[in-house]
């Protein structure tokens, strides 16, 4: 064959093929697309939408400011529980000290200023001494309202009016 054949054989392939390709692709539609362009609009906004995104600022301001005073007081506690641990420190070294003095001075075991002894022993209400027949009895109370205690501090009295 010759190359002019061949050329034109190629060529009328090529074309074949192209024109079957551009054909088939669209055939199936009876009718045609338009792309729609959704322009963004901002969202309208209520009064009440306003009023649930100050209240949801304002609750996000309060929940950070209770987390740091948490931290804060965290912080504190830790300071006290320290605070404590040594007066419970100093309190016990007193408590070693007044049970040497105890020994030294050879009181009993179980002494009245000893608050271990006390501990389970049930609580005794002294009772009340008998009236003797002839001493005085105290004075009836009327039911008369108290009087007022005077004011704290160094207060000048209030000033009268003026009749």
């Amino acid at each position: 064959m010759n190359r002019s054949v061949r050329t034109f054989v190629a060529v009328a392939v090529f074309c074949l093929v192209i024109l079957c390709l551009s054909t088939s692709v669209g055939q199936n539609r009876k009718s045609y697309e338009v792309p729609a362009q959704i322009y963004g609009v901002p969202a309208w906004h209520s009064d009440a939408a306003y009023a649930v995104d100050a209240y949801e600022r304002l609750m996000q301001r309060y929940t950070d400011l209770t987390e740091r005073n948490m931290v804060g007081i965290t912080a504190d506690l830790g300071a006290l529980a320290r605070r404590l641990d040594a007066i419970d420190a100093r309190l016990m070294a007193l408590d070693a000290r007044l049970a040497g003095i105890e020994q030294r001075l050879g009181s009993a075991s179980g002494s009245a200023l000893s608050p271990v002894s006390q501990v389970n022993q049930p609580l005794r209400t002294p009772e009340p001494a008998p009236i003797q027949p002839d001493a005085k009895r105290p004075a009836p109370v009327d039911n008369a309202p108290p009087v007022p205690a005077p004011p704290a501090g160094n207060f000048s009295p209030a000033p009268k009016a003026v009749e």
